[in-house]
């Protein structure tokens, strides 16, 4: 009997013993966590080219949106896109310029950015989510990028138009066809990709298994659910056929310039008449919108059209039309701001305005006005208010600064 109590105290004091240890180097109540939370935690590697987070993005929507340039892709609450100046960032209303780049074929991937850069002649870059760690991964001009699990599979143009693949470091560059490629789609473990004389082919991301699907010059080739969607060149008709090549469809007949397809709708341009939309199976066909564009672009119940002048978008019934401000003027970035503010900092130095006391007056930008300078303004706060000492007009062009009261 005692030895049962020795060995009941002994178990005892050594349970205290790990709880006080586990308390006191541990956290120990931070390690109850279920095996589903450390699955969350430790597994942070998405099944697609787009990161968890983004939740609200259909996958084919997202493929379909990168044989049409993939010009915007929305993050959590941020949309990001660009037009033929620029690589933004929106939230709400708050518009940031991220870079100079004239980004297409945007992917996101682990907290960065991936594009086809058209300002320096169609390299690769990426870019973090915030904005920094601008990095070229690549020398080679490319289009149809397309980032899946940390691979990158791109069309090469400075290899005569061939398929290649690299690591997201730009490492162990692949060439995996000698053919010219084009509409890449990356589905499961296969490749899809417009090829020889434009018909569709798909091969295995290891590059194996080369097969061909059809016959049709296509365009715009799109992988949805079993289905190849594509625009028949012949034509300019919109088609399908499954991935094995059989039952071959026509959907929308002449005249479409580019689509998309999302939830079971095609999205279409047609020539000189607006957008248009159709069920997968070719009925409920109906304009939209007047407007003509080409590139379209899906987001969950949004599209995108690039147009001559702007980008514009509407709900997917034709509904809430709205223009996408993209011009640089009505922007500024992270540097062009401090730039402004060193220049007004400066200026209050030098001119020893009365008020201006260095570390603690406020130097804050308000606006920019629609000839693209800066509205400064300088003040102090105290006895809970604020105390206005001037406003200043930064011209980033001219470097010109101008007080808008009289010093």
């Amino acid at each position: 009997m005692k030895k049962i109590l020795v060995v009941a105290l002994g178990v005892f004091v050594l349970t205290v013993a790990i709880f006080f240890i586990n308390k006191q180097y541990l956290g120990g109540s931070n390690l109850n966590i279920s095996l589903q939370e450390k699955d969350d935690l430790t597994s942070n590697k998405p099944e697609t080219g787009i990161p968890k987070q983004v939740n609200d993005i259909d996958i084919h929507a997202h493929q379909g949106n990168l044989q049409n340039k993939g010009y915007v892709i929305k993050i959590n609450n941020a949309l990001y896109y660009s037009d033929r100046t620029a690589l933004y960032k929106q939230v709400d209303s708050h518009i940031t310029k991220l870079s100079d780049d004239s980004a297409n074929y945007i992917n996101a991937e682990k907290g960065w950015l991936y594009y086809s850069n058209k300002t320096d002649k169609e390299k690769i870059y990426r870019i973090k989510l915030d904005g920094s760690k601008r990095e070229k991964i690549s020398d080679d001009s490319v289009n149809y990028v397309v980032v899946k699990n940390e691979w990158i599979y791109f069309m090469n143009k400075s290899d005569s138009f061939r398929l290649y693949k690299m690591k997201m470091d730009g490492s162990s560059k692949t060439k995996m066809t000698d053919e010219q490629s084009f509409y890449i789609n990356v589905v499961d473990d296969w490749l899809y990709y417009g090829g020889e004389n434009d018909n569709i082919f798909k091969i295995r991301l290891d590059g194996s298994n080369k097969t061909k699907i059809n016959d049709d010059r296509s365009h715009f080739i799109n992988i949805v659910d079993g289905w190849a969607f594509y625009l028949n060149w012949a034509d300019k008709g919109i088609y399908k056929i499954k991935i094995d090549g059989t039952s071959r469809e026509k959907i929308v007949r002449g005249n479409v310039i580019s689509f998309n397809v999302m939830n079971n709708w095609i999205y279409y341009s047609a020539s000189d008449n607006g957008i248009h939309r159709v069920k997968v199976d070719g009925t409920e066909e109906k304009q939209i919108t007047n407007i003509n564009g080409y590139s379209i672009n899906l987001l969950g119940d949004q599209i995108f059209i690039l147009t001559d002048s702007k980008i514009v978008s509407m709900n997917t019934n034709g509904t809430d039309l709205q223009t996408i401000e993209t011009a640089s003027k009505q922007l500024i970035s992270e540097k062009d701001k401090q730039t402004a503010i060193e220049a007004v900092k400066k200026h209050l130095e030098i001119k020893n305005i009365v008020g201006y006391v260095k570390d603690y007056t406020k130097v804050e930008v308000d606006h920019v006005d629609d000839k693209g300078r800066m509205i400064i303004q300088v003040y102090n706060v105290g006895n809970n208010r604020t105390s206005t000492i001037n406003w200043y007009t930064y011209d980033p062009e001219t470097k010109t600064l101008n007080a808008q009261f009289e010093e």
